[in-house]
């Protein structure tokens, strides 16, 4: 059933991230994310922006199947592109470039709890965005904005955590936060959340009619209540290529899964799995599928 099993592991599973979509009809208290993304949005809405809190993507629990004995940890099959998109060349995103996708580093919440530097953060994050930009399928040009001098962040600025209201660019990666932020976006969420990413869309538009939402921008927020690593687990570059792949718009795919012995595969195994599964920095046929279906065209999607 499972030809491609490409990866046998006893490595823990680190679930990367699971949409939690947030449908306006939807009681806070359906789900405890809810509640977080609602007050976001109240918060917004009462400034009077035009934008609102659609999808986060985080990490997740499991789930068995017990029809194949086996524990299912996550089984994306479906389109790997997200239901809301960038639109070229939107005037609206005032902190864009006409046809290319910004970014920008937090330039004060790059070092770790364990030791990693700035430097080392910003490195290995900007090594997992350029391997997006290196695929030769598209030409999206992705302008760095360098770092900020200051805490920056809508989301941690909203749920208290220092930050900042103020949008520069598409795409922020806005550094590393206590585990009470994830905690905040899920229950006992710091001990499960690797990092998450959150994406806004201009409320309710869909100006390019392509069927998916408008995206205002961005944020990748990294949780510090792991231990971090260069090249090891848990690996920077890692998880910042996964993340900035939802970044430009792209789902997870494939399935992981453990046997009745308890040996975990991957099928196939790809960076926009769902699961952490070890130092991973080069792309699989699913990551670049996904990518050049979206960017492929730019700007004339």
């Amino acid at each position: 059933m499972h030809s491609n099993k490409r990866l046998a592991s006893r490595l823990p599973v680190i679930l990367m991230a699971a949409a939690l979509l947030l449908p306006l009809s939807a009681a806070a208290d359906e789900h405890p994310a809810w509640a977080t993304m609602a007050a976001i949005n109240a918060q917004l809405a009462a400034q009077g922006a035009d934008y609102q809190l659609e999808v986060i993507e985080f990490l997740t629990t499991d789930d068995s199947d017990p029809e194949f004995q086996r524990t299912v940890f996550f089984s994306d099959r479906g389109n790997k592109q997200l239901g809301h998109d960038f639109v070229p060349g939107d005037a609206r995103r005032t902190w864009g470039s006409g046809t290319a996708i910004t970014f920008f580093l937090d330039g004060v919440e790059g070092v770790t709890d364990d030791g990693l530097t700035q430097a080392q953060t910003d490195a290995a994050i900007r090594a997992g965005i350029a391997a997006w930009e290196n695929l030769t399928c598209s030409t999206i040009p992705q302008i760095d904005l360098g770092n900020s001098p200051f805490d920056a962040g809508v989301v941690e600025n909203i749920l208290g955590f220092g930050g900042s209201p103020f949008i520069f660019a598409d795409i922020a990666h806005t550094g590393w936060e206590p585990r009470g932020l994830f905690d905040a976006i899920a229950p006992n969420g710091g001990s499960f959340i690797l990092a998450a990413t959150f994406t806004f869309v201009f409320t309710g538009t869909d100006v390019d009619n392509n069927g998916k939402l408008d995206t205002a921008f961005r944020e990748v927020i990294y949780n510090d209540g792991f231990t971090w690593a260069i090249n090891a687990n848990f690996d920077v570059q890692t998880v910042a290529t996964h993340e900035h792949g939802h970044a430009l718009s792209q789902a997870h795919f494939g399935e992981a899964f453990t046997n009745p012995s308890g040996k975990l595969f991957f099928a196939p195994r790809a960076v926009m799995n769902a699961a952490y599964s070890g130092v991973q920095q080069s792309f699989h046929g699913s990551d670049v599928g996904g990518h050049c279906s979206n960017w492929g065209s730019w700007p004339n999607n």
